[in-house]
């Protein structure tokens, strides 16, 4: 699983400025970074809460520019990172000289309010559920929610623009005491400050009978200096107004990522509502993706992509520029890959939304093409021999009974029509492709089941592996059942010696063999005596499907990592459909969608399950 990324908002206040050793004027601040709030990133549907007892920090901890680890976005680096509170507070200083430095501290010293991000690792979490509470940070929080047990601090980085409307920057240009006192003048009316003429201090002077030295420069020049720091004041108060009129966003911030092709296959995903979309991506790319989402549509995709590739008509998506856009857009591959990488993962939605039983009874193996592959079933003639003295090994002896499997190729082919690609309709894009994947999964288990429901000459009692008349599932048919599976023999008569792990179910039956498999004690007796322990509780993990013909037989199977009692092959291993799009042709106006699938499927060893025919 990739690690996920938190970025939060806080913050940041400049002190006072420090000259370093080579002429270089360093700033430092310090941010609360973490209050221990709920917080809710744009892309999940959870509030997140981070332990911060749980979070790993170093003293040292870089500053970069806007989430960029290049050398020339490295701003300095932390002095102090603790935990105060139930808050995070961090303190550093900015020591670069860089390009990215300079625009950071003359900006602040023209009253731009600066924003920083913390970047943090998630190392483990755990969901709460509704109406369950925990504590961390000093609080108590009630769920639903998902909590940040353990995290690393890896960066804090200096924003253009945060998703906290409250954060700012502060910036001084002398000692924190001497800004102070100097707001103070400055906020006083205009008739509280009092300006010292040449005339008096020529007097005051003269009383010591030293010469009088002339200060009216200075005072003309404390004169623009006030009349500056009123505008500042002026401006910092409209700033200030503007961003108090923002509307609250969730306190992470939201990387100004560029519209890459990943972001733009997160951002359908978004808007498609994607089941486990948090699994596909890492968080800088979901955060750009659920702010592009606010504005991106297929509509403008395709556009960006047609203009990239040479075409310079009108830039809306109608019915007379549809052509001509979706011809420039397919120039290239992007468009493709972007369509086919989004529609794939829907497709996999919907294959995911099946039923799968047939994956946790069967094995599965990889073939190369479509030809027949033969294997050769189990026997007892590959036991260990004694060797005799001389060392000569002896020839094991294959079996004669073989099986047979081979991959063939079902799929689908549909449209995304010029109704859907005009009126702008994402949905064609999600929906399609997991009705496809869908139908897909769908298919391999009529194949898988039909095969593995044909059982008259694979389930015998000449074999040994069928029980008939072995009654509804209880605790002591099955007990019977066990042990007919633990007597199995070969064809030469030896045992198999495999321990039976599944057992299979129709649906009608799956909340009686749950219940047998999860009762640790059974009553006794016909009159209630005292409880018995039940010496098959968690013996055997159940598998129930809809797709078995009986309502009351069951199996007991071996697990196919030991002995597999079916097979299903995909060519070259890939075990889900594929979709591919294209530009429809002539006849079509739309986009062209196609799914297929290449499996195969085959019972394989008998020797690995046992049927109890309940009628």
């Amino acid at each position: 699983m990739s690690q996920e990324k938190l970025q939060l908002s806080a913050d940041v206040q400049f002190a006072a400025a420090e000259e370093g050793g080579d002429g270089m004027e360093r700033r430092k601040f310090m941010i609360e970074a973490y209050t221990g709030s709920e917080i809710r990133q744009g892309w999940s549907r959870e509030a997140v809460v981070i332990d911060l007892a749980g979070m790993r920090f170093k003293q040292k901890t870089p500053i970069v520019m806007g989430h960029d680890y290049g050398l020339g976005s490295v701003l300095g680096q932390t002095s102090s990172v603790r935990v105060e509170g139930g808050k995070l507070i961090v303190e550093g200083e900015i020591l670069a000289n860089s390009e990215a430095a300079r625009q950071v501290v003359q900006l602040a010293e023209a009253g731009y309010e600066w924003q920083a991000s913390v970047g943090a690792d998630v190392r483990r979490q755990q969901k709460l559920a509704a109406d369950n509470t925990t504590t961390a940070n000093e609080r108590t929080y009630q769920g639903p929610l998902r909590m940040v047990r353990t995290s690393n601090l890896r960066e804090v980085s200096f924003v253009v623009l945060g998703a906290d409307a409250e954060t700012s920057v502060a910036i001084a240009a002398e000692e924190a005491e001497e800004l102070h006192m100097a707001n103070e003048a400055i906020e006083k009316p205009a008739d509280e400050v009092t300006t010292t003429t040449t005339a008096e201090v020529t007097a005051e002077v003269a009383v010591d009978n030293k010469p009088a030295p002339d200060f009216s420069q200075d005072i003309e020049s404390l004169r623009a200096e006030l009349a500056e720091a009123k505008s500042e004041i002026s401006n910092m108060k409209k700033l200030e107004a503007t961003r108090n009129e923002r509307p609250e966003a969730p306190a992470v911030q939201v990387v100004d990522n560029a519209i890459t092709d990943r972001v733009i296959e997160a951002s359908f995903a978004l808007q498609g509502g994607l089941p486990g979309v948090e699994d596909r991506y890492d968080v800088q790319t979901l955060e750009a993706a659920d702010k592009a989402r606010r504005h991106l549509s297929l509509g403008e995709v395709l556009l960006a992509k047609a203009e990239a590739n040479g075409y310079n008509g009108p830039s809306k998506v109608n019915a007379s520029t549809l052509r001509p856009i979706m011809q420039a857009a397919w120039a290239t591959h992007d468009i493709s890959g972007i369509l086919s990488a989004t529609v794939n993962k829907f497709l996999l939605a919907g294959f995911d939304s099946v039923e799968q039983a047939w994956r946790q009874i069967s094995a599965v193996r990889s073939v190369n093409d479509f030809k027949t592959l033969t294997s050769y079933r189990l026997n007892g003639g590959f036991k260990f021999q004694q060797v005799s003295p001389g060392g000569e090994l002896q020839s094991a002896d294959a079996s004669d009974e073989s099986r047979t499997i081979s991959a063939d190729t079902y799929g689908i082919m549909t449209s995304v029509t010029r109704t859907d690609l005009i009126n702008d309709d994402l949905g064609a894009l999600t929906q399609v492709p997991q009705r496809i994947g869908r139908g897909g999964a769908l298919k391999l288990n009529d194949v898988f089941w039909a095969a593995f429901n044909d059982d008259a000459a694979f389930f015998t009692t000449a074999r040994g592996n069928k029980k008939t008349s072995a009654g509804a599932l209880s605790i002591a048919n099955l007990k019977a059942i066990a042990t007919l599976f633990r007597k199995l023999t070969d064809p030469d008569g030896n045992p198999v010696a495999i321990t039976p792990r599944i057992l299979l179910v129709p649906a009608d039956i799956e909340l009686d063999a749950a219940e047998i498999m999860g009762s640790s004690l059974i009553q006794s007796g016909a009159t209630g005596g005292q409880p018995e322990r039940n010496v098959l509780a968690g013996r055997y993990q159940v598998v129930s499907s809809t797709y078995l013909t009986s309502t009351e037989d069951y199996f007991l199977l071996a697990s196919p990592a030991d002995l597999p009692v079916m097979e299903v092959a995909f060519l070259n291993g890939v075990q889900s459909p594929v979709v591919e799009t294209a530009d429809a042709d002539f006849s079509t106006l739309g986009v062209k969608m196609r799914g297929y699938f290449d499996f195969g499927v085959a019972k394989a060893e008998y020797l690995a399950g046992v049927k109890a025919d309940a009628s």
